[in-house]
């Protein structure tokens, strides 16, 4: 038998107790989060989630009388079997709590609602967008040219006539009550032109690039620990922005931008060039996005892969055009450098060229599911 705790919100008590409920029962929870967003679309991992968490470790100690024990009288109203003074055969059970239903599932499992902003709170405690982003969400060096009442000093292009009228004429409306006879049509101080300022604006949409070999070399564990790597990015920047569009660009030695199921469940066969997947990014960006408007991102895993020729290639697009215009880019690399592709010529160690270039640029090796979250933790985490 499941608990299941819909209750809403009164008088100021139940939010803080939820609170505290949560804070104190963190550790289950995560894990019970954990388990669900691995079954779910990137989009779809932003809504409530149910969360089960054995019941067991909620419990509170309490006494109560051992059944089996000691003596007990009671008059039940309107028996028929019954009088005071008979003896009743004590019930056989044992004290334990708890139990089975019948299909076998357990009745101790507590189930309750995880809203999307207790979600972000829990598994997105201490991180941040970093510092050196060039485009806070908060605020940003973008203006926007706004009106702001009247002045009178402007330029012609700025004047407006309907309010320099009015003033004119309740000047000529004031002069006469006062009995002046010589009354200018139009008088310096009538005139008034628009005041136009600066405002600060922020940016609220993003879009992330996810970017992901696909090739035969691709096992279903660098795509899980890939997957899992982007979902929990998702998260983190939905939670940052009001609008995040996510484009899927999978490749193996060619790129093309595919849905998310193809994105993650397709498979491809054939070698590996990734400089392909970057300059359709690219071209992407130079022609669909607005850089003044929304600030990208880009994710990419790899089992560390790359034809040697095509390094070069792959290092100048991303030198020169791509990130010069992002925000953000992460890489992680799903085998070690032991392990397949851990030489000079893998991506870990051509990348190692432009880290040093752009702090907006980090890598990160994952071999682990594991290790996702707290390679999340790694790039983003607040100093």
């Amino acid at each position: 038998m499941g608990v299941i705790d819909r209750r809403l919100n009164g008088k100021g008590k139940s939010a803080p107790n939820r609170k505290k409920f949560i804070d104190r029962y963190k550790r289950q929870i995560k894990e019970s989060v954990d388990r669900a967003v691995n079954s779910r679309s990137l989009k779809e991992s932003g809504d409530d989630l149910e969360i089960n968490i054995d019941g067991n470790t909620t419990s509170e100690p309490d006494y109560h009388f051992d059944p089996t024990t000691g003596r007990k009288n009671t008059v039940n109203s309107g028996n028929d079997r019954f009088s005071k003074g008979d003896k009743q055969q004590k019930q056989q059970s044992g004290g334990g709590r708890g139990g089975a239903s019948a299909d076998g599932e357990g009745e101790d499992d507590f189930t309750f609602t995880l809203t999307k902003e207790e979600f972000y709170d829990l598994y997105f405690e201490g991180l941040k967008l970093p510092d050196f982003v060039k485009q806070s969400v908060s605020g940003s060096d973008k203006f926007k040219f706004k009106r702001a009442g009247y002045t009178r000093d402007g330029v012609p292009t700025r004047l407006n006539s309907k309010k320099t009228l009015e003033m004119a004429i309740a000047r000529k409306i004031a002069a006469k009550a006062q009995g002046k006879k010589k009354i200018l049509y139009l008088d310096d101080i009538d005139v008034r032109y628009d005041n136009i300022v600066k405002k600060p604006f922020p940016i609220t949409k993003a879009v992330m690039f996810l970017v992901m070999d696909v090739s035969g070399s691709m096992m279903e564990q660098d795509k899980s620990i890939s997957k899992k790597f982007f979902l929990l990015l998702y998260l983190f920047l939905t939670k940052c922005y009001d609008e995040v569009d996510i484009r899927f660009i999978r490749h193996t030695q060619t790129a093309e931008e595919v849905d998310e199921h193809t994105f993650f469940y397709d498979n491809k066969s054939g070698g590996t060039t990734v400089s392909g997947a970057f300059k359709l990014v690219n071209d992407i960006i130079d022609e669909e996005i607005v850089l003044s408007e929304t600030n990208v991102y880009i994710a990419q895993a790899s089992d560390g892969d790359n034809w040697p020729v095509d390094n070069g290639t792959l290092l100048h697009i991303l030198g020169e055009d791509v990130l010069p215009k992002v925000q953000y880019m992460t890489y992680i690399q799903t085998r070690g450098l032991d392990r397949g592709w851990g030489g000079e010529d893998s991506l870990y160690a051509t990348y190692d060229k432009l880290v040093g270039m752009y702090k907006h640029f980090k890598t990160k090796i994952v071999t682990k599911e594991a290790d996702v979250y707290f390679a999340l933790r790694a790039l983003f985490e607040s100093k």
